[in-house]
């Protein structure tokens, strides 16, 4: 692991997991994530065969980059904060309805809807 020049570990390039919350309402699942610093179009959500992803485009870390000239005429002195996110991803239940889900990415926070499918709800059926 590179060095930083105070003799501590250098942290701050290592891909991080993105840390999720995952609830279940009697109607809906829902899917929290945190992703400060990251804008909202570099945010990709898949859903596949159950499979629910968040991904950050890469690309986010090259444009924060800065231009060489710059980047050359500077030493980084400790660097622990990153933006490189590695994938992350969660199995959904059976009952989940995938076509119907929804996101939104506000400050951050994404935040993923998904609707339980109708025969999946519990109902109470009167006894005659």
């Amino acid at each position: 692991m590179a060095q930083q020049a105070d003799g501590g570990e250098a942290r701050g390039d290592r891909p991080r997991t993105i840390p999720i919350d995952v609830k279940e309402t009697q109607k809906t699942f829902i899917v929290a994530a945190d992703i400060p610093g990251i804008p909202k179009d570099k945010v990709k959500v898949n859903i596949d065969n159950g499979l629910l992803a968040i991904v950050v485009d890469k690309s986010v870390l090259d444009a924060k980059e800065g231009n060489q000239q710059e980047k050359d005429q500077e030493r980084m002195l400790r660097k622990e904060r990153s933006q490189n996110y590695e994938p992350r991803s969660v199995r959904l239940p059976p009952s989940a309805n995938l076509q119907k889900a929804k996101a939104e990415f506000i400050d951050g926070s994404l935040l993923i809807i998904i609707p339980k499918v109708e025969k999946a709800r519990e109902r109470k059926i009167d006894v005659q």
